[in-house]
């Protein structure tokens, strides 16, 4: 090799290292860039002494939200944006107002469902730019509530792969790919209401119509579903998604909505808005 060959390969070296290193930073950046951000949320006290903590801010775009009951009840986490200028106080009232309607500056929704006391649940999600309330309740008692604003973000990357999935729509449920075990589980609105999913652990021997029975008695007589095996999402708008982790264990389940219509009514399941699936 010439001496003024060796010169441009020594030279040369010390580039080559350089760009490497810039590449790799790129795509450092840019793997992170792809990752779902994360909001947590937390929840602690008892009864009416309960309180969420929420962070002030969060950016826009595909986020884990990760929910930390550590309150003494069951709980969830749920997330509403709101339109104009209204407040948690009003989003309050239309929580509580049972089978009232929905207005139209309430959107979106999503967050965490139902998480047991000293347990966290998980989803993943789109959030938009705007602000937020936070609310969190038990049957017959005021919302919790907390607000959020969401800036502009980039990244996030996409959701992340679901095995199974869960479609709602007006009034009813499609499944496919449920399995036994922890799992991954896509949640999504295809309809035009607001839409959630309880799925209830039937008792052996008993069908759908022994549980639309007992909801429309308001609960009379013994349950015909495991309670311990119930879960649940939160309410989302139509168009919306989500990915849910979830530990379903074999048997059937059936599936309920309990959300009105916008414009107020009876719940969906009253509309037949109750579907069984079997998880093998």
């Amino acid at each position: 090799m010439s001496r003024s060959r060796r010169k441009c390969l020594v030279a040369a070296v010390p580039l080559v290292v350089l760009l490497a290193a810039g590449c790799g930073e790129d795509d450092k950046k840019a793997s992170e860039s792809n990752k779902p951000k994360t909001l947590v949320i937390t929840a602690s006290g008892a009864g009416k002494a309960v309180k969420l903590s929420v962070p002030a801010t969060a950016e826009a775009g595909v986020t884990q939200i990760r929910f930390d009951n550590q309150a003494k009840s069951g709980r969830s986490a749920e997330l509403v944006r709101l339109e104009g200028d209204h407040t948690a106080e009003d989003v309050a009232k239309v929580i509580s107002n049972e089978g009232g309607p929905i207005p139209p500056w309430l959107t979106d929704g999503g967050g965490v469902g139902g998480v047991e006391p000293g347990q966290t649940g998980t989803v993943t999600e789109q959030l938009r730019e705007g602000r937020y309330v936070v609310t969190s309740s038990e049957e017959d008692e005021k919302p919790v509530t907390a607000e959020l604003t969401v800036k502009a973000g980039e990244g996030g990357g996409q959701l992340p792969r679901a095995t199974g999935k869960i479609d709602a729509k007006e009034y009813s449920f499609t499944t496919s790919g449920l399995k036994a075990g922890p799992q991954k589980v896509e949640f999504a609105n295809t309809g035009k209401e607001l839409h959630h999913a309880i799925g209830f652990a039937v008792k052996p021997g008993k069908t759908p119509a022994d549980l639309k029975k007992f909801f429309e008695s308001e609960g009379k007589g013994p349950p015909p579903f495991e309670e311990k095996g119930m879960f649940s999402t939160a309410v989302i708008d139509g168009g919306q998604r989500q990915v849910i982790d979830l530990d379903l264990k074999s048997g059937k389940y059936a599936l309920v909505c309990f959300i009105q219509d916008r414009k107020g009514g009876p719940p969906h399941v009253a509309k037949g808005m109750l579907s069984e699936v079997t998880v093998p």
